[in-house]
């Protein structure tokens, strides 16, 4: 993610690399369970909060990268 960040010119942000451990940890690894057949329980208070981060992470994203749409930061020079 930080890759993406960069190279978007987006500001780096504590809560990109927070919750993008918390996507990794959470999210990838429940998917990775169900995608091998294997059986997760999942209560509805687990699944709210991970839902909640995922959406704020989504839309923190959303702004960044509308913000440097409009500012030109995503035109970085290269050399």
């Amino acid at each position: 993610m930080s890759d993406v960040v960069a190279r978007l010119g987006l500001p780096r942000r504590l809560e990109y690399t927070t919750r993008a451990n918390m996507i990794d940890e959470e999210l990838v690894n429940r998917r990775n369970t169900i995608a091998h057949g294997q059986f997760l329980e999942l209560k509805a208070n687990d699944f709210l909060a991970l839902h909640e981060n995922v959406l704020a992470l989504l839309q923190l994203f959303t702004d960044d990268v509308k913000n440097a749409a409009s500012t030109n930061a995503h035109l970085a020079d290269t050399v």
